[in-house]
C-alpha cells in the first residue's frame, strides 16, 4: 500500500483479508493456498466460497462483490485469517503441528 491510502496493484486489492485455506494435496502441494477476501463463507453442501470485491483504496467498499475463490466440499479442511508475515493463524495461540509460538 502506497502512503496516499491507495492499494499497490495486485491480489490485494479483491480483500481485506488475507485468508489461508488448508487443502490435500490433489488441490496444492503444499497444501495450502492463501487468498485476499473479505470473507469466508460455506454453503449448506460444504462448499467454500471467499469472497471479496475490487477496489482501489484500502478502506473502500468494492462496487461489485464477488466471488475471488471457491472450492467444492472435500477440497477443502480448513480456513484461517493468515498474517502477513509467516502465514500462520494469527489468531490462533494453540494449534499443535500447525502454531508454534
Amino acid at each position: 500500500m502506497n502512503n496516499d491510502n491507495t492499494i499497490t496493484p495486485g491480489p490485494g486489492q479483491y480483500g481485506a483479508w488475507y485468508w489461508c485455506i488448508k487443502v490435500p494435496a490433489s488441490v496444492s502441494k503444499n497444501h495450502e493456498i492463501y487468498v485476499y477476501a473479505d470473507e469466508i463463507k460455506v454453503t449448506p453442501t460444504g462448499d467454500l466460497l471467499a469472497q471479496g470485491g475490487y477496489r482501489k483504496e484500502f478502506d473502500e467498499t468494492p462496487a461489485k462483490p464477488l466471488t475471488v475463490l471457491a472450492l467444492a466440499a472435500g477440497k477443502w479442511t480448513a480456513f484461517y485469517v493468515a498474517t502477513l508475515l509467516d502465514g500462520s493463524a494469527g489468531a490462533v495461540q494453540h494449534w499443535t503441528g500447525e502454531v508454534e509460538r
